[in-house]
């Protein structure tokens, strides 16, 4: 596990704590987490201590509402399309999400649709993607570069969730396509609990040409 430099201040009206950092609906200046509680004796831990009463998934109405395309806490819920919905995050374990209802405090994993509008979100996904890279490399001996950020959802509750879907090549000009996991707790730790080419059957994307490598 890796801990990450300490964060910067959170700003105030940014109401939740593990939306922090969230630039134009992105997900990318770390800030600074409340101070933590000391836990009295025979107390248990309750994860969601670091939300909003109510928001199962770690981010309060207000924030969707703001940063979350179509958000409408009012909205009716359509069963079929919330089996699929789960269905699709089950199947792909989060990558590959392509039938999302209006989010809602059920929706658990969602896109962050404008994380590239933002040149230092872009940096910051690059980084952990290079980290996870390296623990692949390490352990298979292999020498995958990050090549480009394609997709990222994100989602969790205590700890922050990236699912990251990119493109990687090498210096012998192999290509390739991965997904990293990223999980991020409220303290700024890295885990990589999935670090792996994207299965081919979860692909729908085309190689890009080279005139369009970054």
């Amino acid at each position: 596990m890796i801990r990450e430099p300490p964060p910067p201040t959170i700003p105030q009206n940014v109401a939740s704590s593990s939306v922090a950092g969230v630039r134009g609906g992105d997900f990318s200046d770390a800030t600074e987490t409340p101070p933590e509680k000391k836990q009295k004796l025979g107390e248990e831990v309750d994860c969601k201590t670091s939300t909003s009463a109510g928001d199962e998934d770690g981010m309060s109405s207000s924030v969707k509402a703001q940063y979350i395309d179509g958000y409408d806490s009012e909205e009716e819920i359509d069963e079929a399309v919330w089996d699929k919905y789960l269905q699709q995050i089950e199947e792909s374990e989060g990558f590959d999400v392509k039938d999302i209802p209006r989010p809602s405090l059920m929706t658990t994993v969602f896109p962050l649709t404008g994380f590239s509008k933002h040149p230092e979100n872009v940096v910051m996904l690059k980084g952990y993607a290079e980290k996870a890279l390296k623990k692949y490399n390490d352990d298979y001996s292999t020498c995958w570069e990050v090549d480009d950020i394609l997709k990222v959802n994100g989602g969790g509750s205590c700890s922050f969730i990236f699912y990251i879907t990119l493109s990687v090549k090498t210096h012998k000009g192999e290509k390739d396509y991965f997904q990293v996991k990223v999980v991020r707790d409220l303290d700024g730790h890295l885990d990589f609990p999935i670090v792996r080419p994207q299965p081919k059957k979860d692909s729908d994307m085309q190689p890009k040409k080279d005139s369009d490598m970054q």
